[in-house]
């Protein structure tokens, strides 16, 4: 009977120290993935949004969305050849691109940069 004591005390003592030492370790700092894909996700996503404005869609409307969407962060928007910079940054960045049609079926190119801070 005193054998079968033993082990199981020394079994919960090796897990309690395996248990201390896992949670010893420091946790991995985030990555900056997660970042760039959410800024991907939300690029995308106003891409679509301005899909389907079609040629309602104005430069200004676009700027101001932007603003929204990426508070703090600068970037360009690309609307069928044409430049609109939104803040000033010439970082690393992470860009989308969509091109549609219209209702008119005149074809449309919008290309969105946003600068890593």
């Amino acid at each position: 009977m005193g054998k079968k004591g033993f082990y199981l005390s020394a079994e919960a003592i090796l897990s309690m120290a395996l248990l201390v030492s896992l949670l010893a370790f420091p946790l991995p700092q985030q990555s900056s993935y997660l970042n760039d894909l959410h800024v991907f996700k939300k690029e995308n996503d106003l891409l679509l949004l301005w899909q389907q404005q079609g040629s309602t869609l104005s430069t200004e409307q676009m700027q101001g969305d932007f603003r929204f969407a990426f508070p703090g962060l600068s970037g360009k928007i690309v609307l069928d050849g044409i430049e609109k910079p939104v803040g000033a940054g010439q970082n690393e960045s992470i860009a989308s691109e969509i091109v549609f049609f219209d209702g008119l079926m005149q074809r449309h190119e919008i290309k969105l940069v946003v600068f890593k801070s």
